[in-house]
């Protein structure tokens, strides 16, 4: 009689059981990956609309003016300029009128993290919106396409720029995992048919 080993086959079945899952993971991760895609290449082509009171998800990369009542500056962090000079981004949170969502103005670029800028000034941007990967309040960041004066023009955020993994990527990734899958069944199954072979003899 041919008796298979119940721990090992069960831990052999969970493992599998992960791997499928995290293939079929990676294949809605591309299905959303191409959503976005194909949501930010529509985006890049609408025509430039006054920033709107609240700011949903699914913005990214449309182009909008806005005017700040006031500017609060906030820490600088690495960013990059036109022509891809490599400074310091000078962000600074837009408080618009009451109720309005805020949103966080890259107003430009310094060689250096020190900046001497205005504060309380009241201003206008147009720029490419672009999510700023955080949950605060301030979730968008828009990137101005005329900088103070004294600051770097910034560089307008595209797709390219995410350096995120596309959607032929996670269709790889889920045919890795299911490969492994495939391939510890047809281990384990080499293994029970010689654990048979040597009962036998």
């Amino acid at each position: 009689m041919r008796r298979v080993p119940l721990l090992a086959t069960a831990l052999v079945l969970i493992a599998v059981a992960v791997m499928i899952a995290l293939g079929m993971w990676q294949l809605r991760r591309a299905e959303w990956k191409e959503t976005l895609t194909a949501r930010a290449a529509g985006n890049l082509l609408e025509a430039t609309a006054d920033l709107p009171s609240t700011l949903p998800p699914g913005l990214d990369y449309r182009r909008f003016r806005v005017t700040c009542e006031r500017i609060e500056y906030l820490q600088p962090k690495a960013g990059t300029g036109r022509g891809g000079t490599s400074g310091w981004l000078q962000p600074a949170a837009c408080v618009r009128r009451p109720g309005d969502d805020r949103v966080t103005i890259g107003l430009g670029i310094t060689e250096r993290p020190e900046r001497a800028l205005p504060r309380g000034t009241a201003n206008s941007y147009t720029g490419r919106l672009l999510h700023s990967g955080t949950e605060s309040a301030d979730q968008y960041i828009l990137y101005a396409e005329q900088p103070p004066t004294g600051l770097i023009p910034v560089a307008q955020p595209t797709p390219e720029m995410a350096n995120t993994t596309t959607p032929e990527g996670h269709r790889g990734y889920a045919m890795q995992w299911f490969l492994f899958a495939a391939t510890a069944v047809a281990i384990y199954g080499l293994a029970l048919r010689r654990r048979w072979r040597a009962g036998r003899e």
